[in-house]
């Protein structure tokens, strides 16, 4: 029965997909796309026009150096390029001919690539930034897959989600499809592969898995509602309540970068 509650926290919950589409009609473009690919060209014109103005023995060394090292990002480049165009069509493929294992495929990615981002994060100080949302709902995407599949709510506030505020943040923050660029590639995964992995779940049955219970074909305001209730006025609490209580001066004293800061500066 759909309650006065349950409308409050629908209401509620459409708020963040409010700002979402107000961020993504704001850019100037949505998707930077392949553009900067062109850092690989300018990277060779810049050597070029280095190595012309050199002319000592000593600079001319120097510039042996910096060649190699450029060759080294370049080869690095490639490998890496490699490498993200054949995810994207593993993950296509798989997504299409298996889906019921595509969670297998999801999962240690997501493993891997977020203790990647962590590492990197923590040597440039932006490592609060796994506090974002994002995160916390791969985080129950995980939970769900491996230790509460029987819970059709959690897949439900999972499901709503996945394919809300995680997947049109794509658009609000221009991500990148740069198939050379672990980096961006990560965020890309993060935001798009929990939209595939509740996709493939919810329409096609996999043994072990609940995703209705008892049947599919909820209120979708009541499940709006579930989400705001379960996972995003939790996150967002939790949130200010470490950023701007507990963590507040120290973030501020060392610099650590946040979701908030972010968002708030250019």
């Amino acid at each position: 029965e759909f309650t006065r509650e349950d409308a409050a926290l629908a209401l509620i919950g459409l708020f963040p997909i409010a700002a979402i589409a107000w961020a993504v009609l704001a850019q100037s473009k949505y998707v930077a796309a392949l553009a900067q690919l062109g850092s690989l060209f300018e990277r060779e014109e810049s050597h070029g026009l280095a190595t012309n103005q050199r002319a000592s023995a000593a600079e001319k060394q120097k510039d042996k150096a910096l060649h190699k090292a450029r060759l080294a990002v370049k080869s690095a480049d490639k490998a890496f390029y490699v490498l993200g165009v054949l995810n994207v069509a593993i993950t296509a493929y798989i997504a299409g001919a298996a889906p019921r294992h595509y969670y297998l495929w999801h999962t240690p990615k997501a493993l891997v690539l977020v203790a990647v981002r962590w590492y990197t994060f923590l040597q440039q100080g932006k490592h609060w930034l796994l506090a974002d949302f994002c995160y916390w709902a791969n985080l129950i995407g995980l939970l769900y897959l491996w230790r509460y599949r029987e819970s059709a709510l959690l897949f439900q506030v999972f499901f709503m989600v996945s394919n809300g505020p995680v997947a049109w943040s794509v658009l609000a923050f221009s991500q990148s499809l740069i198939f050379h660029s672990h980096a961006h590639m990560t965020s890309v995964f993060l935001h798009l592969s929990p939209l595939v992995v509740t996709w493939t779940l919810r329409w096609n049955a996999t043994p072990g898995f609940t995703v209705c219970d008892p049947e599919c074909g909820r209120n979708p305001l009541l499940l709006l509602a579930d989400g705001t209730r379960y996972f995003y006025l939790p996150w967002i609490l939790g949130y200010y309540l470490l950023v701007f209580i507990v963590l507040g001066d120290f973030l501020k004293r060392n610099a650590y970068q946040t979701l908030f800061d972010r968002v708030t500066t250019k």
